[in-house]
């Protein structure tokens, strides 16, 4: 077993397993948030992020996605994916891609999730996405509807 921690939630590795919440500490820097400014996005931000992940699933069940078998936004059950992540060179690569292909759509979303080459696995079927939850512009699921084809063609073999 397993704790990771992301920008704003916590990933336990059990077995097969992935277990996403908000991250353990986050809840002290909504307290100071709250304190100072309103606190309520800090506290929401990885509730809907799992949310959206979950949804994506649920709508796309492609095999770049990670499977997320359940959630109740504040903790989402998803699928370990293992291997490696691909090189900083090949997601620049897939990136500008999805630049021009998209005329810049893909600004839409958030971006973090696409750059980082942690949120992706390397497997037999091509590039897996284990951390696509977004929320903070257009959530994911929104966005894929339109390029979701796209995606396959970039990540897939």
């Amino acid at each position: 077993m397993q704790l990771r921690n992301g920008s704003s939630r916590s990933v336990l590795l059990i077995g097969p397993w992935v277990v996403k919440f908000p991250r353990l500490n986050f809840f002290w820097e909504v307290i100071s948030d709250l304190i100072h400014h309103d606190g309520v996005g800090i506290l929401i931000d990885p509730i809907r992020e799992n949310w959206d992940e979950y949804l994506t699933w649920r709508r796309f069940k492609s095999d770049y996605l990670a499977p997320v078998y359940f959630s109740i936004g504040l903790v989402n059950l998803q699928k370990r994916i293992d291997g490696p992540t691909p090189t900083q060179e090949e997601l620049t690569m897939i990136w500008r891609e999805l630049v021009f292909r998209t005329g810049g759509d893909i600004s839409k979303t958030n971006l973090h999730n696409l750059l980082d080459v942690e949120n992706f696995r390397r497997t037999e079927k091509g590039l897996v996405w284990i951390d696509y939850g977004s929320w903070e512009k257009m959530p994911m699921r929104k966005f894929l509807l339109t390029w979701d084809n796209l995606f396959k063609k970039l990540l897939l073999n």
